[in-house]
């Protein structure tokens, strides 16, 4: 019976885990049961396994990969001209996270929403801002612009340094032991 290679202890039906060889959370599907124990693996993951899911998960997302577990996670970004907050949705699609209302003129408002219940909401919003001020609104065309426009944006993650250079170690450790013990 193998033992687990960071502390040594004998792997057995209790103690056994399955480490992925690249995480789930950039599309890893497999899996060995012959590489840690479960407390070797929860605390390597604590402590590496998740800096390098969230670093990885950005190009997850953008290359929409897909898991094992779960859907691929959305990311909060900020348009580098606007400072609005988006939406990154996987494949980099674009959303404001909050719908956008510009005034064009005295009388007339723009609002850029991700559907239509967030337009209404909008809509609302300004019905009543528009009401508190004496004044009547009144709700004229609606266009759907697609959009297409090239938004530059900051995906806002902190990364400490050397937990990520860990985390990137330990997969490519993992990467090199898996090889090894299949060619046993």
């Amino acid at each position: 019976m193998p033992g687990c290679y960071l502390c040594g202890d004998p792997l057995n039906r209790e103690n056994r885990s399955f480490e992925h060889i690249l995480p789930n959370s950039i599309g890893g599907r497999l899996k060995s049961p012959d590489l840690l124990c479960k407390t070797c693996n929860e605390q390597t993951g604590l402590l590496f396994d998740d800096v390098f899911a969230r670093f990885a998960g950005i190009w997850a997302s953008k290359y929409a990969i897909s898991r094992d577990r779960g859907n691929v996670q959305n990311l909060k970004a900020k348009n580098k001209v606007t400072g609005a907050e988006l939406i990154v949705k996987p494949g980099y699609m674009l959303e404001f996270a909050q719908p956008q209302i510009t005034e064009q003129g005295p009388y007339s408002s723009r609002i850029v929403a991700n559907n239509v219940r967030r337009f209404h909401q909008a809509v609302a919003q300004l019905r009543k801002e528009k009401s508190d001020a004496g004044l009547e609104f009144e709700l004229g065309e609606i266009t759907i612009d697609p959009g297409g426009e090239k938004v530059e944006f900051v995906i806002d993650e902190l990364f400490n340094q050397d937990t990520l250079l860990r985390s990137v170690c330990k997969r490519f450790a993992i990467t090199i032991i898996t090889k090894q013990v299949t060619a046993l």
